[in-house]
């Protein structure tokens, strides 16, 4: 992250570097669902006759590495001089609040990890888990490596998904 900060006021970045992640945010606020806060796997559109709802599919470990490059992204504009881009700010937070309530509905208390993650009707607006229990490494992987908390909160208490800060 440093490296990055370092070239912020650099016009290669600012020209080149937001010309590839702003347009970004709008294919990203096009694939959230709104009533859950993740965003899909894949456009919705796409069709696998292996696998028809791939278009209608979303995985934790897209939401964190998502998640991630929101944050960055906004840290890098949060420090840039370029008042221009401040705008977007607003963009960003709205997409990665929508990730991180997807985050605290994706961990499932009672098994004491997260969902690997599942699937939406848009027609009935119905969310459908991917079948429990089933544990995806990944899945926590993702999520605990992309947080300092996990040794002072402790991963699996009841209340984890409430208790740790997905703001860090």
């Amino acid at each position: 992250m440093k490296i990055f900060l370092q070239y912020v006021n650099t016009f290669f970045f600012l020209i080149e570097g937001m010309q590839l992640a702003l347009p970004f945010l709008t294919a990203l606020e096009t694939m959230q669902i709104k009533k859950l806060g993740a965003i899909y796997y894949t456009a919705r559109n796409v069709y696998d006759k292996n696998d028809p709802k791939i278009g209608s599919t979303f995985s934790t470990e897209n939401q964190i590495s998502t998640l991630a490059g929101l944050q960055m992204l906004h840290e890098i504009i949060s420090k840039s001089s370029n008042t221009s881009l401040k705008g977007e700010l607003g963009r960003i937070e709205s997409l990665a609040g929508g990730i991180k309530a997807y985050l605290r509905a994706a961990f499932k208390p009672e098994l004491g990890y997260f969902s690997q993650g599942g699937s939406f009707d848009a027609l009935t607006e119905t969310v459908h888990w991917v079948p429990e229990p089933f544990f995806a490494a990944d899945c926590q992987v993702c999520v605990l490596a992309s947080y300092r908390q996990v040794e002072e909160k402790g991963v699996y208490s009841s209340n984890f998904a409430n208790d740790f800060d997905f703001d860090s």
